[in-house]
């Protein structure tokens, strides 16, 4: 039986093309499924997947049939399509690929190119959404928002979290060109959704609703929260909308996902979804990989901040909880982040760090890491392999009273929770 992740990996290339017209032909071979079910669509630089999961959490307590696709994944490349809260089967997606390959095959003979692998992805999702009719498909875009190959999807509502700059090279270096990209996933008739703070954003944002003839719904303004109790492992806020839910429990960490959670809710008022299903929704929605404690002895954490508004959330909760207690950091990243902002950052609250090697191409010299880290911290080790990195750092500070905190990459966080020192640390 053919593996999922192994199939779609032959799709991934260098240098891709935004444009839509291959994911178009694609989806119209496909007997356009994308057309089949409703659809929540998220774009935003950052907090895109937790909203996709509050979202998609609520619609299930709710008793609907949801399908979610996110990206990227941790471990198996089956996390991006879920059904129900499971991601695909291998069983599932062998049933499917008959139609999917057909549909591939006659992509590179018309384009004279395969299919890129996002679009593969996102053909494979709606496909099967529509195959296993889903009543919602919590759909996060992947790169921008108007050129993406999600951004085929019908009249759906549509949730722009914030805007920071981020993937510049392709969205461009303005964050009002950056906002112009990913507001263009809204069509007409229908809702949108943003946690956006900016007051020339928004403008651009109800100008755009307008254009389209859509009804936008601002946090801070046609909706709003205020947080009634926060810990380092929880935090409880008040919504107040079209209505006015108390005590709405979280239990991903860290006053940002207040902003995630409540459009979330706004859908979930937009849909007409009674209170208790959406507190039993947001209570038990989980995200791997961003602020998760996997230990609480010692205190383990993986965060996967790889971007400047990431970063920011990182550390507005180490200012929240961990003021003046100690950490180490351990880390790795991608050559094209800004490493100097990212240790200069990270120094402020630990003079100890360990970088590490992850097993991608992208990844930033380990040399040149070390060399900018030593910049801001006083102490720096170094291990070529991820899993020995966490070894050493775990067992140094078994029975110590420091934080051991794992951020800088996904992909990182992927690589450790496929180790066994994870799995022994997450018993």
């Amino acid at each position: 039986m053919i593996d999922f992740g192994n199939y779609v990996y032959d799709y991934i290339k260098e240098g891709q093309k935004y444009e839509l017209n291959k994911i178009k032909k694609m989806l119209q071979l496909l007997r356009n499924p994308q057309n089949k079910f409703k659809s929540v669509h998220i774009t935003g630089t950052n907090g895109k997947g937790s909203t996709a999961t509050y979202i998609e959490y609520i619609l299930h307590n709710a008793g609907f049939k949801v399908g979610k696709f996110t990206s990227p994944h941790l471990v198996s490349y089956n996390e991006r399509i879920r059904l129900d809260l499971e991601e695909i089967s291998k069983e599932d997606f062998h049933n499917i690929l008959p139609e999917i390959e057909k549909a591939s095959k006659i992509i590179e003979e018309e384009f004279g190119d395969k299919p890129s692998f996002f679009e593969m992805v996102t053909a494979i999702s709606f496909y099967y959404f529509a195959q296993k009719k889903v009543d919602w498909a919590v759909v996060e875009v992947g790169l921008g928002g108007r050129l993406d190959a999600t951004n085929t999807l019908e009249k759906s509502i549509a949730v722009v979290t914030n805007i920071d700059k981020d993937h510049c090279g392709i969205l461009g270096n303005e964050l009002k060109d950056i906002a112009k990209e990913k507001i263009a996933i809204t069509k007409k008739d229908c809702h949108i959704i943003s946690s956006e703070k900016r007051p020339e954003l928004k403008k651009l944002f109800r100008d755009y609703a307008k254009e389209m003839n859509s009804e936008i719904f601002i946090n801070n303004k046609e909706f709003s929260t205020k947080i009634v109790s926060k810990a380092y492992d929880n935090i409880v806020f008040d919504y107040s909308g079209e209505n006015k839910f108390k005590s709405l429990k979280l239990n991903m960490p860290g006053e940002h996902q207040v902003e995630n959670a409540a459009n979330a809710v706004k859908v979930a008022e937009i849909i007409k979804i009674d209170e208790k299903y959406i507190k039993q929704g947001l209570e038990q929605a989980f995200f791997p990989g961003r602020l998760e404690i996997i230990s609480k002895k010692p205190f383990v954490m993986m965060d996967g901040a790889h971007n400047r508004a990431g970063l920011n959330t990182l550390c507005v909760y180490l200012e929240n909880y961990f003021e003046n207690k100690e950490i180490v950091f351990l880390s790795s990243i991608l050559r094209d982040k800004n490493a100097d902002l990212f240790y200069r950052k990270l120094s402020k609250y630990s003079k100890e760090i360990v970088l590490t090697h992850i097993d991608n191409k992208r990844m930033m010299d380990i040399k040149k890491m070390q060399r900018i880290a030593k910049k801001y911290f006083k102490t720096v080790f170094v291990f070529e392999n991820s899993e020995k990195a966490l070894e050493y750092i775990y067992n140094k500070n078994l029975n110590s009273s420091k934080n051991i905190i794992i951020t800088g990459s996904l992909y990182l966080i992927g690589e450790l929770k496929s180790s066994s020192i994870y799995k022994k640390i997450k018993k």
